[in-house]
């Protein structure tokens, strides 16, 4: 996923990727939670879990999942802006409410695409479901960042990146796909052709196009 600093107020100019971390123990959470950067956002499910991140980590951006609804939470613990999360949505079936949904997607991304797709055929024979599998995010940095250039151009403001914490890309999206989305953000022609051009370029959650 991608990322810039938490902004109180949410841009219209940002796609805020966050990493899922619902459904996880308390001491899993918080080991997960850790090897994030400054400025990374996280789900989880229960408000006590959103108060002992922020206790915890308080450079992270937190947002609550409550049945459909996923509520971005500001620096005071309290929502300040209310989602419909809604999963496997494909770009082309974004419509007018597309800015105040969050799309749930998994992620698998390697440094090619034979390599993306080869772990995506493994993650798919031990039970992913032909849902979660068909609006995956698949690829390299650069197929990825250009797939979330997408979901952006249409309308979409928050990715909530779905791959479980054992296989979740937390450092290759810091180290290789925020740098992508962030020069989307400055310079979206350029930035645009050099993802196309470069093969093996991109990342993930929190990232500003």
């Amino acid at each position: 996923m991608f990322m810039t600093p938490f902004d109180p107020a949410s841009s219209a100019r940002t796609l805020n990727l966050v990493w899922n971390m619902t459904g996880l123990r308390e001491d899993e959470r918080l080991g997960y939670a850790a090897l994030l950067p400054t400025g990374h956002a996280i789900a989880v499910d229960h408000a006590m879990a959103a108060r002992r991140i922020r206790a915890a980590n308080p450079r992270l951006c937190v947002y609550l999942r409550e049945d459909e609804r996923l509520m971005r939470l500001g620096a005071d613990g309290t929502p300040a802006e209310t989602l419909f999360w809604v999963d496997n949505i494909l770009p082309s079936q974004l419509g007018g409410d597309a800015p105040r949904c969050a799309a749930a997607l998994d992620i698998v991304m390697r440094d090619t695409t034979k390599a993306a797709w080869a772990a995506m055929a493994e993650i798919v024979d031990a039970g992913l479901t032909p849902a979660n599998a068909a609006a995956a995010l698949v690829g390299t940095p650069g197929e990825i960042a250009r797939r979330l250039a997408e979901y952006r151009a249409g309308g979409l403001r928050h990715v909530v990146l779905t791959a479980p914490p054992e296989r979740a890309p937390y450092m290759a999206v810091e180290r290789e796909l925020m740098p992508l989305l962030t020069a989307m953000r400055r310079t979206p022609t350029a930035a645009a052709h050099r993802a196309q051009s470069q093969p093996g370029t991109i990342g993930w959650h929190g990232v500003a196009l």
